[in-house]
């Protein structure tokens, strides 16, 4: 049976409330006080859910990653990648891996950021994540650049062009059937108050 929000328990519900908020503070707002949200979140899901858990681990060391805190980052994501192996959440997993990755690389460990990288596209590409995919080969392709190998790196940015495209075009797609499901509406939308008009 699914339940929507109106059945959750309160202690549910204000942390769903507090996950939204450090959400949106840390990808539309530009941080805010995303971090002091998404960890008031966690804590009301830690007694609830396993699933609710994932999400704000990972985005909790997305600010910390993005501050330079990068061990505070890693413990945060290999939480969320224990919670995920747990309960077989593969994304959850994939995102814990590619977010891994990217501290190895950052912090010059490019053995480590292979392997994480690796692993987070073989989930990506088996759940068919095109943006993922996208990110991991992009990962991929500075890895080898650094390594000086050169081919593989080559091979790894052609595959982060498809991927990119692919997104590209997907999104595309879906502007553009947006846009014509509007300019629909509004064409009918018209015809209804020139009839309105006609017959007051």
């Amino acid at each position: 049976m699914v339940t929507g929000l109106s059945t959750f328990e309160p202690k549910q519900r204000r942390g769903f409330d507090f996950l939204s908020t450090g959400f949106d503070c840390l990808f539309v707002n530009g941080g805010c006080k995303a971090l002091e949200y998404l960890q008031e979140g966690l804590a009301l899901s830690r007694s609830t859910n396993k699933v609710q858990r994932i999400h704000p681990l990972t985005n909790i060391g997305v600010v910390h990653s993005r501050k330079g805190e990068f061990d505070a980052a890693l413990e945060n994501f290999e939480e969320a990648l224990t919670v995920a192996e747990v309960i077989g959440f593969k994304r959850g997993m994939a995102q814990a891996l590619y977010e891994m990755a990217k501290i190895f690389f950052l912090q010059h460990d490019r053995t480590r950021a292979l392997e994480y990288a690796y692993r987070s596209a073989e989930l990506s590409e088996e759940l068919g994540l095109l943006e993922m995919l996208r990110d991991n080969n992009k990962l991929l392709a500075d890895i080898f650049a650094i390594r000086n190998d050169y081919k593989r790196a080559y091979e790894h940015h052609k595959l982060y062009k498809q991927f990119n495209d692919s997104t590209f075009n997907a999104k595309n797609v879906k502007r553009i059937a947006d846009l014509e499901s509007a300019y629909r509406f509004d064409k009918e939308r018209q015809f209804f108050e020139a009839e309105q008009q006609k017959n007051p």
